[in-house]
């Protein structure tokens, strides 16, 4: 990119997906009576349609970013092809398979794991944000994808350009 903001773009649509999709599915899936407004599980959530759709998707679409997210850190060497694939289906996985009612045997353990998993989510939204000024030093060079025909083509344009009694110059 020519701007100079590189490939931050990749942990910042992330970072603003991952707490949008939770709000607004929270907020839905109140409005639809879906879950009880005080300190829902995350998955909770997104457990019922119809907003059990928006949620997968758009875990599967942040699934996707960070797929992308660890190829453009890591490469394709093991550990990048490990976590860079790992994560990426764990959530996907977490997005179509959520657990769907849970039973509270206690309000303290309750408001302990879902203060928990909040807390980890938000966690995680600012390690994102975090990773935007190393993403932004990171940028990606055209792919360009040419056919038989195409290069040969370059080729007698190439060739009528330069004749026998052309010479070529170095150019310093």
């Amino acid at each position: 990119m020519s701007d100079g903001f590189g490939l931050a773009w990749l942990p910042l649509t992330s970072a603003l997906l991952i707490p949008s999709t939770f709000l607004i599915t929270y907020v839905w899936s109140v409005l639809e009576d879906h879950v009880e407004p005080d300190f829902p599980y995350i998955s909770s959530t997104g457990a019922f349609p119809p907003e059990s759709c928006f949620f997968a998707q758009m875990l599967n679409i942040v699934a996707l970013l960070f797929h992308q997210h660890h190829y453009c850190a890591y490469g394709w060497s093991l550990i990048g092809l490990w976590s860079g694939y790992s994560l990426p289906l764990d959530l996907a996985y977490w997005s179509v398979l959520r657990e769907w009612r849970r039973e509270r045997t206690s309000w303290r353990l309750h408001i302990s794991a879902t203060v928990a998993e909040w807390v980890l989510a938000g966690a995680f939204v600012v390690f994102l944000f975090t990773l935007i000024p190393e993403f932004k030093r990171i940028t990606v060079a055209t792919v360009r994808v040419e056919t038989e025909r195409d290069r040969r083509q370059v080729r007698q344009i190439d060739d009528s350009r330069v004749s026998s009694t052309d010479t070529v110059q170095d150019i310093r």
